[in-house]
């Protein structure tokens, strides 16, 4: 018997839902870097030890991006997002009530850990529920859930810590997540009714045979390609926009933090109009190495500009706008991995691109760009010429 066909409405209702966590944790990324006076007043550190505060979210995060993976396979995404999710939102109500530096690492860790299956979740579902031809596109489109959040984590948590403090804008995300995980279980589902009769449990798994599925992906020389590529992309965006940007357009033009914020947000949008539109550019001409190799050369020429040249005020929107529509670019080789990869290993693939992904950015370029700023005499200059080495470097 013929097995019902998804309507087109199901599909986007069951990424979009997941799509919301991985929103959620984008918002989360980025939210100390509009707290960065605050943190450094309330736990007495120094702007290297803010950079390795915020950078302990992503330590757990990028570890568990193949276990994730792992896990997804096994359990299905939507019991692994449920999970995440209503972790994560406890996690942010903890860090929001932390008085001590080493619960407030403890609780970043934390909610890194919950995060590291959101991508995964979104990106699988997406691989399920939509053909292959569309991939790039939904890739696109959760690339820019990703960037709303992100772009709320300033924009919103600005005002927030204006008007009340750090504290409550935390608790308040923590507040959203919990709604987040009650549209998940409403809407999500793991299989699409044509690919019902794919079923996994604890007793189908074996440890040789789920060893082999890794060494599929670790032995995949595009796997490898593809997830530096992105990740040396990507890395401008939790290393520059997504933190130490706000502080250097501070600096450069002498506005206030709700002022940098709304620059970086536009980036943001940048980055979200850019993912579906190169996505579906790529899907459409077929040709994805050219548009990558293109808007990497115009990511390195804008963050140039933005550096080097004290832009005028009015033009530095334009310049942020294209800069995070280029560097979009990073979700396209996922698109690839989904297209040479068997459906078996779909979950471990996208952990391991995700890897790679997030491997260079905030690891290792935010608490980097942290220990230098304050080793300098002349603090006009040093930051810029550092900004530049290694962005330059990562691009």
């Amino acid at each position: 018997m013929a097995t019902k066909a998804p309507s087109k409405i199901r599909p986007w209702l069951v990424w979009g839902s997941a799509g919301l966590f991985a929103m959620f944790q984008f918002l989360l990324q980025g939210s100390p870097s509009i707290m960065i006076p605050d943190l450094i007043s309330t736990f007495n550190i120094d702007a290297a030890q803010v950079g390795f505060l915020t950078s302990y979210f992503f330590y757990s995060y990028i570890v568990m991006q193949i276990p994730s993976g792992i896990l997804v396979d096994i359990f299905g995404p939507k019991a692994i997002l449920l999970i995440g999710c209503i972790s994560l939102s406890t996690a942010c109500l903890v860090f929001g009530t932390c008085h001590h530096l080493w619960s407030a690492k403890s609780s970043r860790l934390f909610m890194g850990l919950m995060s590291a299956p959101g991508i995964v979740c979104t990106l699988t579902l997406a691989s399920r529920w939509f053909s292959p031809k569309r991939f790039a596109l939904v890739a696109g489109f959760t690339e820019t859930l990703c960037m709303v959040g992100a772009a709320m984590g300033t924009e919103i948590l600005a005002l927030a810590v204006r008007y009340y403090n750090w504290r409550v804008a935390i608790i308040i995300c923590g507040l959203i997540g919990y709604l987040v995980a009650l549209l998940i279980s409403i809407f999500v589902k793991s299989m699409p009714p044509h690919l019902a009769d794919i079923k996994i449990s604890i007793r189908d798994i074996k440890i040789k045979q789920e060893a082999h599925n890794l060494t599929v992906v670790f032995k995949e020389s595009q796997a490898w390609i593809c997830g530096l590529f992105s990740g040396l992309t990507f890395a401008v965006i939790p290393a520059f926009l997504a933190f130490w940007s706000i502080p250097f357009f501070m600096d450069r033009y002498s506005i206030e933090p709700t002022v940098s914020a709304t620059i970086i947000s536009v980036g943001y949008i940048g980055a979200g109009v850019g993912g579906p539109f190169l996505g579906w550019l790529s899907d459409r001409i077929g040709r994805r190495k050219i548009i990558i190799n293109v808007t990497s050369f115009i990511s390195l020429l804008l963050i140039s500009c933005i550096i080097f040249i004290k832009i005028q005020f009015a033009h530095i929107y334009f310049f942020m706008f294209f800069l995070g529509f280029s560097l979009s670019s990073y979700v396209i080789p996922f698109a690839i991995i989904s297209e040479i990869l068997p459906f078996k290993v779909k979950g471990k693939a996208m952990g391991f691109a995700n890897t790679l992904t997030l491997l260079i950015g905030a690891p290792l370029l935010q608490p980097l760009i942290g220990y230098f700023l304050p080793h300098t005499t002349q603090p006009e200059t040093l930051p810029i010429h550092l900004y530049t080495r290694l962005l330059w470097m990562v691009l």
